[in-house]
């Protein structure tokens, strides 16, 4: 019987990367390429949309499109879709409402969108100083996105004037 060598090649030390630290994107950083929208954060002490209130940006995990027609129906769908009064610290003034974004429309050439909302406001039946709490959530989310001019309906009617304030 014969003895055959054969020859293994000796293993050979891979190296490993070593690991990188990810950078943090700044908090203005996320205000410009994550989708954005605004809660009421309340006076202290208080639950609701009353006395001296400011609206908060709420910034969610969700990049940027690069449309920004596109990229605030998504904000304005996703500040329409909280139901409940609190969402962490801040006061959610459109909670009663089953609003929908039912038309848009924009003009590039004057930078002017008319966003028409389906659905309805709990009209009348309003806790106090919701109309106005509404109104910033709203306004502030579309502002956000940098339009000169806008429009705002329900159900063909202005926003505003259906919100009494």
């Amino acid at each position: 019987m014969t003895n055959t060598l054969t020859n293994t090649q000796l293993p050979t030390e891979t190296s490993t990367p070593e690991p990188t630290a990810t950078r943090t994107p700044t908090f203005g950083e996320m205000m410009k390429n994550n989708i954005v929208f605004y809660l009421i954060y309340p006076e202290k002490g208080r639950t609701d949309a009353c006395g001296d209130i400011r609206v908060d940006p709420i910034i969610s995990k969700r990049l940027r499109s690069g449309d920004k027609v596109y990229d605030v129906q998504v904000a304005l769908n996703m500040l329409l879709g909280i139901n409940t009064k609190i969402y962490g610290v801040w006061y959610n003034a459109l909670r009663d409402s089953d609003m929908t974004i039912k038309s848009v429309e924009y003009r590039a050439k004057k930078d002017y969108i008319l966003i028409d909302f389906g659905g309805r406001l709990p009209a009348g039946h309003f806790a106090p100083c919701d109309g106005p709490g509404i109104r910033q959530e709203i306004w502030t989310t579309i502002q956000h996105y940098g339009f000169k001019e806008k429009t705002l309906a329900i159900n063909g009617h202005f926003l505003i004037d259906e919100l009494g304030c």
